[in-house]
This record gives structure tokens, C-alpha cells and sequence, in this order.
């Protein structure tokens, strides 16, 4: 191993240590924090120096390390470790026959290094543990290299697959290059190819050629190839494509990484009947006063989107950062749409500063300047504004004081121009209980209070309009003991204005419950809105409500569940309306075991006196089993409008069948068929599914086979609609 330098030293690894860090260690376990020597055969502990042979254990800053020979420093945590390495963190376990590690960097360099790392530490990228070996391992804390290093997510001592390198390199949430890689299949080498790269930080894309049939496309074979490039840091994916109906695709995609900077940039080109382009990049770069970025996407011609127009798109941001948490963004961003016939473009530049001015003034300034413009048959419009948003807020003793200026204004000659959301400006003051009466209070009474006056625009009269507002909000809950159990809460609002009107609402909720056992209560709702007076301002106006429910559970048994819930509308009694009764909902429950519940839920109409609702879901599960149907029933019809059935792993041997069958009532069809059959290959899957939709967007049949590692994260088309939607068993927000 490169190592020079003495490791009770507290300098670094030698030569390298200047530029290069060792490789990162498991993450930590923050429960294990102190030096604690569990067994030793021999050696001791002389102040920071730490020397044991014959085997040996110790805990320090949340790892517990093992070694036939340990040779370290506390000073420098840097640790000299020999024969049956192991080192186990909180994610993960490294095991090597040689190892230094160090503990403040994380790091470590060692031969014959074998790790399993846990899902967790690969942020959702994998569902199993990744098993990683190498004859020597080093690198930084980002960057890991392995000499003669294989890859695999397989558990087993001979595992069923492997990737191997002569040279692999992992850059954690970006790629892993494997040079002069070879993929062994059951022990054997089936293929070999200079360079491989596997793109860690985009899930949307597959990296194996692609086979199929599309109408847009015809017949395609779609693929991607790495290309090398000197370094680590950056990587250039190549595109090659054909599509019978299309032509040739061509394109690339290259991504780039400095210590203060990172992008990517991607092209591609049809050639053919389509005359597809589209071209986009993204780039990050920090600096010691902030950050940039900036965005671009441009496509012309683009048959999956927009064929036949041209579309450019531009971001970009400019932060600059203070002390205390000041800042100051300068945004740009524009969006530009043409064709034959239609041309339009939206184009934004805002400036956005937040300040802390002292321990509690804070600030919030926005101000944008806005263009639209459209283009149509060689006339031309332009519509541009300014909107300015300002917010300061002060806290006190007693609460808060905040001022607000939001205002609209239009540059040059535009006609019908009307903001009704100006406020110009609107000063608040707003308390609650615990800060006006104490904590204690506010354990008993909880209210809410604020005072404000202001100025706004009157949306009728395209006026300005005075208002002198005042809120006061109060709840008090679960007064009762016991079985009974009571809230109250209730709100006033006045708003005079300076047109000479004035409104004021009342609002008042009440519930009232009593349990008499278990899932076996009857609840009591009464909610009152009440508006008095006119206000000319649309943000203060308020319809009424004088609305009681009522709705009771009642276990019967244990396995039935029965309940019913209605209301009464006193409002609509007022209003002289048909009926004031609510509908009717009820619901029955039976569970027979653990593994299998039938559900009912009615819904009965007081206008037209009919059950115009009932739905049916029965389901059952086992370990791995689920099996459902749902049907609904529609009383105004007299029809099963729906009839769903829903199979979920059945496992027979090492096969497991999924289903779906979606019943139409109306068109007496299945909207949807879904079928998938699984082959278990222990640490890999050969997947089959049938998917044919009558209804949606492209409706058809599919028919997919892959074989796919279980540890990958995927989705298939099974369960899903044509919409994107999940499908099962249900019939509604249940």
C-alpha cells in the first residue's frame, strides 16, 4: 500500500496526503462517541498511543473496529490495523485483510477490501445491500477507486453475477466508470468491452439498448455508450438511435464536475422524416460570495411534444449571500413559443432581498418586471409590468407588527389594466394568548388576535379603498372527562371601510361526543357563518352556513362495524330548498378474520328519496396474497356501473401471478386487462406483463418481458393506467 509516513503521526498518509484522501468509511454510529477497549491480547493503551496484538476490539466515535494487529493515535485518530480487518459503522461493514484508517476524515486504504453497504447509505437507490471488493481500495471522501474490484448486489458466497474492473471508479450520486470491465454470469465471463459507464443520478433514463415498437416511432433499437475521457470528473454518454418511421437519431450527452462547478450539457438530432432538434444544458457554480445557475432548453420540431413549433426556455440565477442570513437573488427567465402561424414569448427579470436588520426586524423585498408578447397574422402585442411586494416583520414583547406593500404597475400604454390585489400599504398587529396572558392560560384557552388598517383596490369602482379590519379567533378543546367529550371554537371579524360600509361575521363550531366503548360513539357538529353588512373588497366577503351533523358508530360485535351519518341545513330552510336534510350516508364493516373484510358504504339521496350510491368491496389477504372486488351500484340507473377485481402475488412455487380486470357496466367491456407473471431468480427477476386498455390515451395492448436484479429501484407498466394512475380494487378516495 502507498503509505510512507508513520500512523501514530498526526500528519497525513504520506505523499499523497496533501491532494488525496483516503477512501470514506461507513457512516458513523452517533450512540458510540468515547475510546472504550473491549479485548485485547496483548498491549496497551499509553496516553493517545494505542498498541494491541493477538487480536483485538475497541470502540471510538460510532465505530467498532477488530484487528489481529492495531498500531493508532487518538490525536490523529489514524489507525494501522492488520489481518481479519473489521470495521463496522452504522450503514455499513468493511472488511480487509490490511486497513488504515482514519477516523476524523471518515477515510480509509486497505487491500483485499470487502463491504456490504446497506440500502440506507444509497439514498433509495438500491432496495437490497450492494457488496463491493477489491484487491486495494483508495481514494477521497467523494471519489472511491478500486484495483481489480467487482461489483454485485448477489448475497450469496458464489454470487450469480458480477461486475468486474481493473480499474472501477465511484462517484457517489453521479456514476461509477468500470475500466476494462467484464460481466461474469455463473461464475463464467460472458462478455468483455473497454469502458463502461453506469450514470448514478438519473433514474429516468436506461442504459442498455432498447428494443420495441411505438406508433409515433415504429420499430426502434435505441442505445447508449459511454465514451472515455481523461479523468474521473467528467463523462460523455453517446446516443444512436434508429426509428423505422423517423430515421436516425444521433446525440450525446456530457456532464462535467470541478470542485466549484458541475453541468450537463445534451444534444440530439434526427435525421429522417422528423427533423427533430433539441438541445439543453444545466450549470452550477459556487463561489465564496454565492452561487449561479442557469438553465437553457431549446427544441424544434420535437415529435413527442410539439411538432411543428420551435420552443426555447431560459433560467438563470444569481444569489449573492450576506451575513446573518442576508441575501439578494437576481432571476431571469423567459419562455418563447413560435410556429407557422403563432409566435408568443413570457420574459421575467426579478430581484429578491431578504434581510435581518437587528434581533427581530426582518425584511422581504420582490420586485419583478414582467413581458408578454404575441404574436399573430403580422400584428404584435406587448403587455408589461412592474409588481413590487415588500414585507417587513417586527416582533415584540406581545406580539408581532408587520407592514405590507404589494403593488402592480403598468410600463408604456396598457389598456384595461386593473390589479384588485394592491395594498398600498397594510399595517398589522397580531397577539395570541400564550404571548398576552401566559402559558398557562393557553393550555385552558387558545385565541388568536390582529389589528390592521390599510389600503386597497376596489375591484368594482377601480377605486382605492380604506379598511380598519379586526379579528379575534378562540378555541377551547376536549372540556369533558370521561366518555363525554367537547370543542368549542368561534370567530369574529369587523372590517369598516372608507366608502362608508362595514360588515362583520360571526362564526361559531361546536363538537360534541360520547363514546360508549370501543370504535362505539355517537359525535354531534354545529357550524355557524354568518356575515352582517357589505364589503366592497373580495377578499372579505363570505357566504353563509348554518349546517349540523350527526353520525354514530356502533360495534355490535367484535368483527361488525355499523354507522350512519346525515345532517340537517338550516340555512337551506331558509332559502326555501327542497329539503334541509343532508344525505344519508351509511357503512357496514364484518371482518370474519384477520385476513378477510367486507365492506359496504350506502349513500341514500333526501330529494330524490333513492339509495343513489352503494358500493361492495370485499378483500382478503394472506403472508404475500391480497385478493379484492369492488363493485358499485348506481340507484338512479338501476346499474353495476363497476366491477373491479384486484390478484396480487400469488405465489405458486417461485412464480407470482399478479392480476387486474376493471368491469365497465355503461359499455359492457373491460376498460382495463392486466396480468404479470414473476420467476423468482433469487437475486434477479424475469418479468412478463400483459397490459391492454380499451379507454385513455393510446389505447391498446402491450406485451413486456425483461429480466430485472431485484436491488434495482423500476416500475413497470402493470397497475397503472393510461393516465398514470394506479389501479385496483377501489371505487373512490377509499
Amino acid at each position: 500500500l502507498p503509505i510512507v509516513n508513520d500512523p501514530l503521526q498526526p500528519a497525513g498518509f504520506g505523499p499523497a496526503a496533501g491532494d488525496v484522501k483516503i477512501g470514506k468509511l461507513p457512516a458513523k454510529d452517533p450512540n458510540r462517541q468515547e475510546f472504550k477497549i473491549n479485548s485485547a491480547g496483548s498491549g496497551q493503551r499509553n496516553g493517545d498511543n494505542v498498541e494491541m496484538s493477538n487480536g483485538g476490539d475497541f470502540e471510538y466515535r460510532g465505530y467498532h473496529v477488530f484487528a489481529d494487529e492495531i498500531v493508532g493515535n487518538l490525536d490523529s485518530t489514524i489507525f494501522r490495523l492488520s489481518g481479519n480487518v473489521r470495521v463496522i459503522g452504522k450503514e455499513s461493514t468493511v472488511t480487509a485483510r490490511a486497513m488504515t484508517i482514519n477516523i476524523n476524515e471518515e477515510s480509509f486504504i486497505g487491500e483485499f477490501v470487502n463491504s456490504e453497504i446497506k440500502p440506507s447509505l444509497l439514498r433509495g437507490q438500491l432496495r437490497s445491500p450492494l457488496f463491493v471488493r477489491g484487491e486495494e481500495g483508495y481514494g477521497t471522501q467523494t471519489i472511491t477507486t478500486l484495483m481489480n474490484g467487482g461489483v454485485t448486489t448477489c448475497d450469496l458466497p458464489h454470487p450469480h453475477y458480477e461486475l468486474f474492473g481493473r480499474d472501477v471508479t465511484i462517484v457517489p450520486n453521479r456514476h461509477a466508470i468500470f475500466r476494462n470491465a467484464s460481466f461474469e454470469l455463473f461464475g463464467v465471463s460472458r462478455f468483455r468491452i473497454p469502458y463502461l459507464l453506469i450514470p448514478l443520478d438519473d433514474k429516468s433514463n436506461r442504459y442498455t439498448p432498447e428494443v420495441g415498437q411505438s406508433p409515433d416511432e415504429g420499430y426502434y433499437i435505441k442505445n447508449r455508450f459511454g465514451i472515455p475521457l481523461k479523468g474521473t470528473r467528467n463523462t460523455l454518454i453517446s446516443r444512436v438511435d434508429y426509428m423505422s418511421k423517423l430515421g436516425l437519431g444521433i446525440g450525446g450527452d456530457f456532464a462535467y464536475q470541478t470542485r466549484t462547478m458541475s453541468g450537463i450539457i445534451k444534444a440530439y438530432k434526427i435525421f429522417g422524416t422528423a427533423r427533430t432538434l433539441t438541445l439543453n444544458n444545466s450549470h452550477r457554480q459556487e463561489f465564496r460570495w454565492g452561487s449561479l445557475s442557469l438553465d437553457n432548453d431549446y427544441q424544434k420540431d420535437n415529435y413527442l411534444s410539439a411538432p411543428g413549433s420551435t420552443i426555447m426556455s431560459t433560467r438563470a440565477s444569481l444569489v449573492v449571500n450576506g451575513q446573518r442570513g442576508n441575501s439578494t437573488r437576481f432571476s431571469f427567465a423567459r419562455n418563447g413559443n413560435s410556429n407557422a402561424g403563432f409566435g408568443s414569448s413570457y420574459q421575467t427579470l426579478s430581484i429578491n432581498d431578504t434581510r435581518k436588520i437587528g434581533p427581530r426586524l426582518k425584511t422581504n423585498l420582490d420586485i419583478n418586471y414582467t413581458t408578454n408578447t404575441s404574436e399573430s397574422s403580422g400584428t404584435s402585442t406587448t403587455r408589461q409590468q412592474i409588481d413590487i411586494r415588500f414585507r417587513a416583520d417586527s416582533e415584540f414583547n406581545k406580539g408581532l407588527a408587520t407592514l405590507e406593500y404589494q403593488r402592480s404597475i403598468p410600463v408604456g400604454n396598457v389598456p384595461n389594466f386593473f390589479s384588485g390585489a394592491d395594498r398600498t400599504p397594510v399595517v398589522t398587529v397580531s397577539s395570541d394568548s400564550s404571548k398576552l396572558m401566559g402559558q398557562q392560560f393557553a393550555k385552558n384557552i387558545l385565541f388568536q388576535t390582529e389589528l390592521s388598517m390599510g389600503e386597497f383596490n376596489d375591484p368594482t369602482k377601480r377605486d382605492q379603498i380604506g379598511r380598519y379590519y379586526f379579528n379575534f379567533a378562540v378555541q377551547r378543546n376536549n372540556r369533558g372527562r370521561g366518555k363525554l367529550k367537547w370543542d368549542l371554537s368561534g370567530r369574529f371579524r369587523q372590517g369598516v371601510y372608507s366608502d362608508g360600509t362595514a360588515q362583520y361575521v360571526m362564526e361559531y363550531g361546536t363538537t360534541v361526543s360520547y363514546g360508549f366503548g370501543r370504535d362505539t360513539a355517537a359525535t354531534f357538529h354545529y357550524n355557524l357563518l354568518k356575515p352582517v353588512g357589505f364589503s366592497p373588497l373580495q377578499i372579505d366577503r363570505y357566504g353563509r352556513s348554518n349546517l349540523a351533523t350527526f353520525d354514530v358508530n356502533y360495534r355490535p360485535t367484535k368483527r361488525t362495524l355499523l354507522a350512519v351519518q346525515t345532517g340537517y341545513d338550516f340555512q337551506a330552510q331558509v332559502s326555501n330548498q327542497p329539503t334541509s336534510w343532508q344525505q344519508v350516508a351509511a357503512r357496514t364493516e364484518y371482518q370474519i378474520v384477520n385476513q378477510f373484510l367486507f365492506r359496504g358504504q350506502y349513500a341514500y339521496d333526501t330529494i330524490r328519496k333513492v339509495w343513489n350510491n352503494v358500493r361492495l368491496d370485499v378483500t382478503t389477504k394472506s403472508k404475500e396474497m391480497t385478493f379484492g372486488v369492488g363493485a358499485r351500484f348506481d340507484g338512479f340507473r338501476h346499474t353495476w356501473t363497476n366491477a373491479n377485481i384486484f390478484l396480487e402475488n400469488l405465489v405458486i412455487g417461485k412464480t407470482k401471478f399478479s392480476a387486474v380486470w376493471n368491469y365497465n357496466g355503461f359499455t359492457k367491456q373491460f376498460d382495463t386487462q392486466q396480468y404479470s407473471v414473476i420467476y423468482d431468480l433469487h437475486c434477479a427477476e424475469a418479468v412478463l406483463t400483459w397490459v391492454e386498455n380499451k379507454t385513455g390515451f393510446r389505447a391498446g395492448r402491450e406485451i413486456n418481458f425483461f429480466i430485472r436484479l431485484k436491488a434495482l429501484p423500476t416500475d413497470t407498466p402493470f397497475g397503472i393506467g393510461r393516465r398514470g394512475q394506479p389501479v385496483n380494487y377501489n371505487l373512490g378516495s377509499g
